[in-house]
């Protein structure tokens, strides 16, 4: 039997809107990705910065079931 792997949409804690390709996103420190416009997190919390779709892919090993 084929199993099919659904891939979940993520949404920002803060605003609780859906992340979607071409917005800017932080990664932060417990591997969570937030909208930058919305990020409550100081700097030193931060590990990475750039788009939704980059972030997922450069860190696959813990995005991997996201939609991009």
């Amino acid at each position: 039997m084929k199993q099919i792997m659904e891939k979940n949409v993520p949404h920002c804690i803060f605003c609780e809107e859906e992340m979607v390709a071409g917005q800017f996103v932080y990664l932060d420190g417990i591997n969570g990705i937030v909208h930058a416009k919305c990020s409550e997190w100081k700097e030193d919390f931060i590990q990475d910065k750039g788009k939704y779709e980059e972030i997922v892919s450069k860190y696959p090993l813990y995005f991997e079931k996201l939609k991009v």
